[in-house]
């Protein structure tokens, strides 16, 4: 599939005069389409690891990066609460009446990612593990651990639905729990485009599914259209992707395996096999194109929207103990998601009644540095 792409779009990209596409060193074209431009456009990827960038690319010339991020989660945080809340006891730190936290990092001299990390321990376990979405919508899209729906919206579910159907295509045995397909110790998430509202989780497969033991995962991004132009309703745009490499700890080479799945909100595009699935919608709902513009319209949307509300520009320094890079984007990264989730301009939909909006302290912004640079 993705070779008779790539043919149609060479033919397109000759048609117009262009030069074709070409992925950047280190990248696997992984998909071809046609953008809003007219254009014919490469989707490559590095996928020689789990946080390889995607990089668009166009027969015009035009390329666009899309960094990954990728941070585990759950068995693979060191040590135990006690080890964490700066030798303070985690019933101490959490009954406080006042940031004690910020007050101790503040205190204790220069603040480093050390001494952040020795603050709290890794979010194991959250409700709500990630959000996209939309100033214009009237709920946000929520996914829970399992990169699922939090809200149950009705957004296809990974593991028993998407990873199922998958499975059963390729004459393997269905999904029924008491094998786990998914070594939940062992998931991870992540932003895609640095302080985009794009969400990426990976699932790694358990043996019993693998192929003569080589490491393969699944990865599911998920990108909310920014502009709902006056709909209440949140359009997200989903693609899942299996990877396999050729040890049994993701090392590489790796490479993808079959196609792409895309996902228009509630639609699936291309069933797993040879044939549409009538409950899931028309086998061309959704296309490649439509995702990798939704990556492309968050970029230059919500460019637009920070210029617009008049965002300062900074210049910090980025040395191994304060990363100043990452400290931007997690800051752009939480004004957009606070965006997102506020009913109107000042008007936030998550606030704690006891506490109020004073609840958002500087040991919150600590903790984003922490955490929210994973997507988490």
């Amino acid at each position: 599939m993705v070779l008779l792409s790539t043919l149609l779009l060479l033919a397109l990209a000759a048609a117009n005069s262009s030069s074709p596409p070409q992925c950047p060193s280190g990248a696997t074209q992984v998909d071809a389409f046609t953008g809003d431009d007219g254009n014919a456009w490469f989707a490559c990827e590095d996928l020689q690891r789990p946080g390889g960038a995607i990089v668009l690319v166009s027969s015009a010339g035009d390329a666009e990066h899309f960094a990954k991020t990728y941070e585990q989660y759950g068995s693979v945080a060191p040590g135990t609460d006690a080890d964490y809340y700066l030798n303070l006891t985690k019933q101490a730190a959490v009954a406080a009446h006042s940031d004690v936290l910020g007050q101790a990092l503040l205190a204790g001299g220069d603040i480093t990612w050390q001494r952040v990390a020795s603050a709290v321990p890794p979010i194991r376990r959250a409700g709500v593990r990630a959000v996209v979405g939309s100033r214009g919508s009237v709920s946000d899209t929520t996914f829970n651990d399992a990169g699922e729906d939090a809200n149950q919206y009705g957004f296809p579910p990974a593991l028993s639905y998407v990873f199922n159907l998958t499975t059963m295509a390729e004459r393997g045995t269905p999904l029924d729990g008491k094998q786990p397909y998914i070594n939940g110790s062992l998931m991870a998430a992540g932003l895609v485009g640095g302080h985009l509202p794009i969400v990426v989780f990976y699932y790694p497969v358990t043996g019993k599914y693998l192929d003569q033991g080589r490491a393969r995962y699944w990865t599911m991004v998920a990108s909310g259209d920014p502009d709902m132009k006056g709909s209440h309703e949140q359009t997200v745009w989903f693609r899942f992707q299996q990877i396999q490499c050729s040890g049994p700890q993701m090392q590489a080479p790796c490479a993808q395996v079959g196609t792409p799945q895309y996902w228009d909100t509630y639609w699936w595009s291309r069933a797993p096999g040879n044939g549409a699935i009538n409950a899931t919608g028309p086998a061309t709902a959704a296309t490649a194109s439509g995702f990798y513009a939704s990556l492309l319209k968050n970029r230059r949307w919500w460019d637009a929207e920070l210029e617009a509300e008049g965002m300062m520009q900074l210049s910090l320094p980025s040395p191994a103990s304060t990363n100043g890079t990452w400290l931007m984007n997690q800051m752009r990264h939480q004004i957009i998601q606070g965006m997102i989730t506020w009913h109107d301009t000042w008007g936030p939909r998550y606030v704690d009644e006891k506490r109020g909006e004073d609840g958002i302290t500087f040991l919150f912004c600590v903790l984003c540095m922490y955490f929210c640079m994973c997507g988490v």
